[in-house]
């Protein structure tokens, strides 16, 4: 968007400077192109060393001291032994901090929502005045879906009033025996590896990513992961998007600035491309045939037993229409399953790894 600022300048001055002396069309062409260099570098300084240094309202903020050149704490994050450590190091560091400002390359300023009160005011308060970047749609767009974490203004507000009801407190307290029996579970396993353990130390990551999705697929798609085909191709998939290794991570940066995934024949974009592939095909044909349930029972004039959240959405948007969103359905149960997943494992592997 610079380069089309800058040129639109420079023709303007180019044909005003034409206007008032009799030029050649070479003459003109130098003229242009003189005028193009010297005020993209001068825009680009501006932009990169003066604005978010000296003359941004953001500079008040806290945050990390300037590190590389150019590419901010990039590589600090992309060397990091986990996404969230450099930013939990930060809100350490500045725990009274509503915001936390660092840089990304070019010296572009990013915020970090740092405090509960900030929190609630980008998320509920304000919540349709903060609209999603772009770059945060290819980061994470490919993996949770379109669905109502991406959606803005009037469309948010209908998603949001179809998925009110199935998260009802009382349709919640129906799946706690899920979340209970998975737990203790959890608990045996781990006591189980303690106690054979010559060490103490144990390999907890696996067991929490499993606990976690067998959690998630019974009280989102009705699903047992052990005894059902379906929860574990998801659960093969989603251990191929997650695995961080160093080039996943380089990939998930270069995505940010330019659509990667596709272009770069690397192993690495294969795997990931794919596996969200089949994730969204193994989900629509679990929602059309959950729906096709439904429609039969409710023809015999029955109530579906199931009280797990994909059938409350179904129930609720049927008795509303009967024109069924498919995709718009898979892309909430992709922000379900990839959220949650993601987000409990963020939180809980750091506590397992703390050792008081």
């Amino acid at each position: 968007m610079d380069i089309l600022k800058v040129v639109s300048i420079s023709v303007v001055e180019t044909y005003g400077f034409h206007i008032f002396d009799q030029v050649t069309t070479s003459f003109r062409r130098q003229v242009f192109w003189t005028l193009f260099i010297v005020q993209y570098v001068v825009l680009k300084t501006y932009c990169i060393w003066i604005y978010p240094l000296i003359a941004s309202p953001l500079r008040s903020l806290p945050g990390p001291n300037y590190t590389q050149f150019l590419l901010g704490q990039t590589y600090n994050q992309i060397t990091a032994s986990c996404p969230n450590s450099i930013a939990l190091a930060w809100m350490k560091k500045f725990p009274d901090a509503d915001l936390i400002r660092y840089f990304a390359p070019g010296n572009h300023e990013v915020v970090l929502v740092n405090s509960p009160r900030a929190f609630r005011e980008v998320t509920f308060t304000h919540a349709y005045s903060f609209a999603k970047p772009r770059f945060f749609k290819r980061l994470v767009g490919d993996m949770i879906g379109g669905g109502l974490f991406f959606a803005e203004g009037d469309v948010h507000r209908k998603q949001k009033k179809l998925l009110a009801g199935p998260f009802l407190n009382k349709n919640v307290k129906h799946l706690l025996p899920v979340f209970e029996q998975n737990a203790d579970e959890l608990s045996s396993s781990i006591e189980t590896l303690v106690v054979d353990s010559e060490t103490g130390a144990i390999e907890i990551s696996c067991l929490i990513s499993k606990s976690l999705l067998d959690i998630i697929s019974q009280a989102i798609l009705g699903l047992e992961l052990d005894g059902h085909s379906i929860a574990s191709e998801l659960g093969r998939c989603y251990h191929t998007i997650f695995s961080s290794t160093t080039m996943s991570r380089v990939m998930l940066f270069l995505n940010t600035c330019v659509p990667v995934r596709r272009l770069l024949p690397v192993k690495t974009n294969r795997e990931y491309t794919d596996a969200n592939i089949e994730i969204k095909q193994i989900l629509k044909k679990h929602v059309q045939q959950r729906t096709h349930e439904i429609r039969s029972l409710w023809r015999e004039r029955l109530k579906s037993k199931n009280k797990d959240i994909l059938t409350l959405i179904i129930q609720e948007q049927l008795k509303k229409s009967d024109e069924f969103p498919e995709d718009e359905i898979v892309d909430h149960l992709r922000t379900f399953l990839a959220a949650g997943k993601y987000r409990m494992s963020s939180i809980l592997n750091p506590i397992a790894n703390n050792e008081k």
